[in-house]
């Protein structure tokens, strides 16, 4: 890659620094990606009035709002940040051109920059499948709390429940017992 070709998408790319509770809403989310260097965020949609947590992104990972998430759900789909954070905004699509018009690059080595943040993510995505498909409800909050140790600093119970597929009464009788568990082995 060129220095010149390197400083035009360092420029594309843009840092913020989103406040605890900031949101960013629309179908709109599905063009670009949030690197999150600090923070937390969750992505959302609302349906019938209730919030649907799809996911959860911490310091050192992509935010990334799939397009038929997007077009599924519309103005409603958002972001909203759980902590003050530090983001890079990557505009995928004006990324993916610029790259593709470089002369020095191949559209293939392009589409391979591209897809490397997408890698980290999808891996993601395939563990959590497997998590919420063949875990009971015990395991799945465990397996969440060992993905982001910080989850429950950030996110509301009722926030997690809806991660994890669970209504919020099973969480709280979940976490009591777990608790309970702890209590009892330190006797």
């Amino acid at each position: 890659m060129t220095p010149e070709t390197e400083s035009r998408l360092l420029d594309m790319m843009k840092e913020e620094h989103p406040r605890r509770g900031h949101t960013i809403q629309g179908p709109s989310l599905a063009t670009f990606a949030c690197y999150i260097k600090h923070g937390a965020a969750r992505i959302f949609y609302t349906q019938r009035g209730r919030e649907y947590t799809v996911s959860f992104a911490f310091d050192d990972q992509f935010l990334i709002v799939p397009p038929s998430m997007a077009e599924r759900h519309g103005d409603t789909i958002t972001i909203e940040f759980l902590e003050p954070s530090t983001i890079i905004v990557v505009p995928g699509a004006h990324v993916r051109d610029e790259l593709q018009s470089s002369a020095r690059i191949s559209e293939s080595d392009s589409l391979l920059f591209i897809n490397s943040a997408l890698i980290q993510h999808t891996r993601y995505l395939e563990d959590f499948l497997s998590v919420a498909l063949t875990c009971n409800a015990r395991d799945r909050y465990l397996w969440a709390i060992k993905m982001h140790p910080r989850l429950t600093s950030c996110a509301t119970l009722t926030q997690i429940a809806s991660y994890l597929g669970m209504t919020k009464e099973t969480l709280y009788r979940l976490r009591a017992s777990l608790d309970k568990n702890i209590e009892n082995s330190k006797e």
